[in-house]
């Protein structure tokens, strides 16, 4: 009986090894590494999302920066250069609202300047 049990024991871990060599064989683990890169990327593809929402609102912050020192001390060709940049920034960042309103502040700080728009 004793002996019975243990020959099953062995048959059963045969089998359980066999069935992981046919696994193996059957290119199941490329499948899964497969898998879990595509997933991998995927997420890497919303991290490189954030990290550029995160630099095109730093871009946007800049080109306001740069229009006030412009407002402050330029001349009106100036403040219509950077005004253009900064609805530019709007428009790279694919925000419309913002850009709705930097390309009407380019309009009246370009006639100002007496560039015709």
């Amino acid at each position: 009986m004793i002996f019975l049990l243990i020959s099953l024991r062995y048959v059963y871990k045969f089998q359980y090894q066999k069935k992981y060599l046919i696994i193996i064989k059957g290119g199941y683990v490329k499948k899964i590494l497969i898998l879990l890169s595509v997933l991998f990327l995927f997420s890497c593809d919303k991290l490189i999302e954030k990290e550029m929402d995160s630099i095109h609102r730093q871009v946007i912050k800049d080109s306001i920066d740069q229009l006030n020192i412009a407002i402050k001390g330029g001349d009106p060709i100036d403040i219509c250069v950077y005004a253009g940049m900064l609805s530019a920034a709007y428009l790279q960042a694919k925000d419309e609202e913002g850009y709705i309103k930097a390309k009407a502040f380019e309009k009246k700080a370009c006639e100002n300047a007496g560039i015709p728009y």
